[in-house]
């Protein structure tokens, strides 16, 4: 038996077997009831967008094993064939955490139910129960009865029992009944070699790896490759007046003829693909919607996939929101939550889903309403390639975890929030710094990582990324000060994040692109306070020791002996070979910081609202050095630092621990953060030598924001 919850899932389609799946991990103990004998998915195939497939890779499910062929460019094309435009998926796949891939669903559903019941991976295995269809339920008591009687309790229901489900019914108190929508789809598979064998039809499967959509104002047909590219899938959708579906089973048989006469205004070639169709196994599918749901959930009852949202086919969407729904449903429900919490976590998990999959509903139906006349040229836009920027940019594990942080910051009622506050309550502009001239030594790495994972360290909505991909780059930069002067000279070392291209939206709509820190270490109590104090920076203490040996740079960082990060940087080389200076110079972005103060009353009513603010500062260097003047008040980039050096290194890179609360009292709250942090490539990796101009930093408040919690 599990310590954790008695999970029951209604339906082991694709939703259903994910939710398995990732509940599974989280300790539970799941119980699949599924009406058909063999569960096997309907449909041809289907394609795992980025952000399905992100989320699909963190339960451990590797799809392209199994066949699935990487998308590398879609092609849009009229009725007649004539070439409309051309998307190079390839060239952009640097945005996205993971492949976009094309499968067979068969081979989905396979891959999904196999990993659901394996005994050797983590959590109990998936019990399915087959032949079980569930006839009455109870969202308050989690109880479901099925067809023989038996009745079945637990502590969370799940209704992943696709387009005709009766949990909708359930969660909505009265019918609501999905709808055939005017549309129907043939939808069959063809030999990619008997296609190349064709002279005639060749052209139509020589590409590997591409999506191609052809339109005619009424009818539009996708056909991409799957199985190891072996296998070309068709879609041919078309007015359902034009066939005749049955609206009560998705396997109504159809004659080749049909499909090649509803299709007749569409190009030779891409009849003569359509007629190497299997017409004994030929049939037609009706395509549904339904309307709006409310709300996801009642009680003890959860919608998932198209029980909660039934998806017309036509930005490829619908998969991928059931498989967001599944893996919302087990971050809200993770690891020790227990049954008198469930109500108020799928409440989360409603708020975590509802908006984006109804808003992913309304564009597909927005697409579905495209057609593409023979007169319009190369430079037609389609709505659904204008929406998948809202597809893709999204990762719902951080987006739903973030939430569930947020959730659970809310319920503290002693919890200290001291600066930088975006890492969550710990328990501790105006201004200029200027630093003189020192030997200083400079360690950059700039990494790419996850954009939705440093989003959530965002401090408002004011603050969001140029590009929106979920792919961004940033940089650890480690600086070390020797001989800074002062009554006794000292040496002082920090670690900064720095969060690249981040574009802050001020009150008046203007923007301000920067560089974002949420956190830096200093071993220095004075940076500290001047930073934090008249800059604003979200500088904390640690012990950070630097040393630098035949070639190697390493950084550990740690407080009171115990060690939560390190830093390498491995075989540098100059970077300069004939061994002439570099300059050194300071990085001339403005740097973004957002400080938390709370306001002092004078009375003895206590603490007032604290003050949110945003803070952009500008860094030049001034003083030494030629072409450092000031003009129209504002600061030169320096050009040379005296007697500096520059290497690059082949082996960099670092890794921050979690660690418990007990052993880093005050910092463990970001440290466990940033050990979330996933290092996607390095990029880049450097180190500087040399001295250091004086440097000015003037810092501006540029605005207010409120906080995220």
């Amino acid at each position: 038996m599990s310590d954790g919850l008695k999970i029951i899932i209604m339906g082991a389609g694709i939703a259903g077997l994910t939710a398995a799946i990732a509940l599974r991990q989280q300790g539970h103990e799941i119980h699949i009831y599924e009406q058909s004998r063999l569960a096997n998915e309907t449909g041809a195939a289907i394609h795992l967008s980025p952000n399905a497939n992100s989320v699909l890779r963190r339960l451990g499910i590797k799809h392209e094993n199994r066949g699935a062929v990487k998308l590398l460019q879609t092609r849009y094309y009229d009725s007649s064939c004539r070439l409309l435009s051309v998307v190079d998926n390839e060239a952009q796949s640097h945005r996205w955490q993971e492949d976009w891939l094309m499968t067979h669903r068969g081979h989905l559903h396979a891959h999904l139910k196999d990993l659901a019941i394996d005994p050797h991976i983590e959590g109990l295995p998936v019990e399915i129960h087959l032949h079980s269809r569930v006839v009455n339920l109870d969202a308050q008591m989690a109880t479901v009865t099925l067809t023989n009687g038996e009745r079945i309790e637990g502590d969370v229901l799940i209704g992943a029992d696709g387009v005709h489900s009766i949990c909708r019914s359930a969660v909505a108190g009265h019918a609501y009944e999905s709808f055939h929508f005017g549309k129907n789809a043939f939808r069959f598979m063809v030999s990619r070699a008997e296609v190349l064998k064709d002279p005639e039809t060749r052209v139509l499967g020589e590409a590997l790896g591409t999506m191609d959509f052809f339109f005619s104002p009424e009818c539009k047909a996708i056909v991409y490759p799957c199985v190891n590219d072996t296998l070309l899938n068709v879609v041919c959708i078309h007015p359902s007046r034009l066939s005749s579906a049955s609206l009560d089973s998705y396997d109504k048989p159809v004659s080749k003829a049909t499909l090649l006469e509803v299709f007749s205004g569409f190009d030779q070639k891409l009849l003569k693909l359509f007629d190497k169709c299997d017409g004994d196994t030929l049939k037609v599918w009706p395509l549904w919607d339904a309307r709006t749901m409310p709300i996801f959930i009642k009680q003890r009852l959860a919608l998932i996939g198209d029980a909660a949202h039934a998806f017309t086919p036509f930005i490829g969407q619908g998969g991928a929101m059931a498989i967001e729904d599944a893996v919302s449903l087990a971050v809200m429900l993770s690891k020790g939550v227990t049954a008198s919490q469930v109500e108020e976590r799928l409440a989360l998990y409603n708020l975590a889903r509802h908006q984006r999959a109804t808003t992913m509903q309304d564009y597909s139906r927005i697409a579905g309403s495209d057609g593409v006349r023979s007169d319009q040229d190369e430079k037609t836009k389609l709505s659904s390639r204008d929406h998948a920027l809202d597809a893709l940019s999204h990762d719902e594990h951080h987006s739903s975890t973030q939430l569930l942080r947020q959730h659970e910051w809310a319920r503290l009622h002693k919890a200290v929030w001291r600066q930088p506050k975006v890492f969550g309550p710990s328990e501790p502009e105006s201004g200029r710094d200027e630093v003189h001239n020192s030997y200083i030594v400079e360690a950059r790495i700039t990494f790419k990582t996850s954009a939705t994972l440093l989003r959530n360290l965002f401090p408002s909505q004011s603050y969001d990324f140029a590009a929106r991909d979920t792919v961004a780059l940033a940089t650890l930069r480690v600086r070390s000060q020797q001989d800074v002067p002062g009554p006794d000279s000292y040496e002082t070392t920090e670690v900064r994040l720095e969060v690249h291209d981040v574009a802050y939206t001020q009150s008046e709509g203007s923007n301000v692109r920067a560089r974002y820190v949420p956190v830096v270490f200093e071993n220095s109590p004075e940076a500290i306070c001047t930073k934090r104090e008249e800059l604003g920076y979200p500088s904390v203490f640690a012990d950070i020791s630097a040393a630098a040996t035949d070639g190697n740079y390493t950084v550990s960082i740690s407080w009171k002996g115990h060690e939560f990060a390190t830093l390498w940087l491995r075989d540098l080389s100059p970077r300069s070979a004939d061994g002439t200076q570099c300059a050194l110079p300071l990085p001339n972005k403005d740097i973004l910081v957002h400080r938390r103060l709370p306001k002092i009353l004078t009375d003895t009513r206590g603490l007032g609202t604290p003050l949110d603010e945003d803070i952009v500062i500008h860094e030049r260097a001034i003083g030494s050095g030629q072409g450092n003047k000031e003009t129209n008040g504002s600061l030169n980039e320096p050009t040379i630092a005296r007697e500096s050096s520059d290497a690059t290194s082949k082996d960099a890179g670092f890794q921050f621990k979690a660690i418990d609360a007990k052993l880093i009292p005050t910092l463990h709250h970001i440290v466990n953060r940033l050990a979330e942090l996933p290092i996607f490539g390095i990029v880049e990796a450097t180190l500087r030598k040399g001295v250091d101009q004086q440097i000015r930093s003037r810092a501006y408040t540029i605005g207010s924001s409120s906080s995220n919690v």
